[in-house]
């Protein structure tokens, strides 16, 4: 497996990645959560390190499912994952968008819940998800570099 620096970030990844929507969610299939592990890991074993998941996947499966596929392994990946759609306080309907939050209290209340899903103390890249570029105010920027400053987040 190849590997590449994620931009100018210091963090290196695997050409290849593991995307998790896909064990998060029912839409591609019914799957168990015993299966989903095993594709994390066959990833894993594969080669793959680096692993993008996001808070929204399943309204926290994906990020859970994550967290017990990489037990024991954390320090083989590079792990990704996005903050920034409030599922927690909106119904979705079928494969409809669900608000975004990027209030300050919301994304402190969203990345330690991702944190603990996870089952770790940081991620490597940290993403807003979807954001618009209006919306990631002055206040999220100097959130996000307390996250980064502190090590609970390598990049952004």
């Amino acid at each position: 497996m190849q590997h590449r620096e994620l931009g100018n970030s210091g963090v290196e990844v695997s050409e290849i990645g593991f995307g998790a929507w896909v064990v998060g969610t029912d839409w591609w299939g019914d799957r168990s959560d015993e299966q989903a592990i095993g594709m994390v890991e066959d990833a894993l074993d594969a080669g793959v390190t680096y692993v993008d998941t996001g808070d929204v996947y399943g309204h926290g499966d994906s990020e859970a499912i994550v967290g017990r596929a990489i037990d024991g392994r954390r320090d083989e990946v590079t792990l990704a994952t996005k903050i920034g759609y409030d599922f927690y306080n909106n119904p979705q309907a079928g494969h409809g968008e669900l608000p975004k939050e990027l209030d300050r209290d919301y994304l402190e209340t969203a990345f330690e819940r991702s944190l603990d899903r996870l089952d770790t103390d940081y991620v490597d890249l940290l993403q807003l998800h979807n954001a618009n570029v209006d919306d990631v105010t002055p206040e999220v920027r100097d959130l996000l570099a307390e996250w980064k400053a502190d090590g609970r987040v390598r990049a952004l």
